[in-house]
């Protein structure tokens, strides 16, 4: 019986460490440029103080990924965008990240080139809205941004590269700062440590 529930433990211990090293998750600072405009890679909506378009790197956009954001942020869905923007008292109407803040066209302060799509949290499930925000158009406009073939081949084609940010939300008064997740090696170590314990406490039980 002690035999069974060991080996139960140290299956269930190497999925978690499987599980965990194949979660997918991309830290901040391997996708969010701090460098990518004048204001430290975030730009703030003209229509809602708590709305952003945070540039990312110059990398593709996957939609098997989690992109991790800031502890209070999260990243917007295309409803709450349009929510929001409903809301707002006679709202002006920006551009959402054309020739502003450093930006030269589709090409970042960092140099970053193609920056043309910030995405919502549902651009990444092809089964939802399929929308993203558009660089060169005004903040009202992706509130109209249709599901069409671009917005999908954004996730599963040639519009890969068009990858700008991501439209995040601040829930609260807490500012953009990179969130401490431990590294997968930590992890790792961590679960092993507690396997040796358990392995030490079974052979005295033997």
């Amino acid at each position: 019986m002690r035999i069974n529930f060991f080996k139960a433990f140290l299956l269930l211990a190497a999925v978690a460490v499987s599980s965990y090293a194949n979660a997918g998750i991309i830290k901040i600072a391997d996708w969010h440029d701090a460098n990518g405009n004048d204001t430290s890679g975030l730009r703030q909506s003209a229509f809602d103080s708590s709305v952003f378009f945070a540039v990312a790197k110059d990398i593709n956009i996957t939609e098997s990924d989690t992109y991790e954001v800031a502890d209070g942020w999260h990243i917007a869905s295309f409803s709450e965008y349009v929510l929001r923007y409903a809301a707002a008292i006679n709202p002006e109407n920006s551009d959402v990240h054309f020739n502003i803040l450093g930006w030269q066209y589709y090409t970042s302060k960092s140099g970053a080139g193609n920056q043309a799509l910030f995405a919502f949290s549902d651009n990444f499930d092809d089964s939802q809205t399929n929308r993203a925000c558009h660089a060169a158009k005004k903040e009202s406009a992706c509130t109209k941004a249709s599901k069409t073939e671009e917005w999908a081949d954004f996730l599963n084609g040639d519009y890969k590269h068009y990858f700008a940010g991501l439209v995040v939300i601040k829930d609260g008064s807490k500012e953009w700062m990179a969130v401490s997740v431990p590294e997968p090696s930590t992890f790792i170590l961590f679960v092993l440590g507690i396997m040796g314990l358990a392995m030490c406490r079974f052979k005295k039980q033997v």
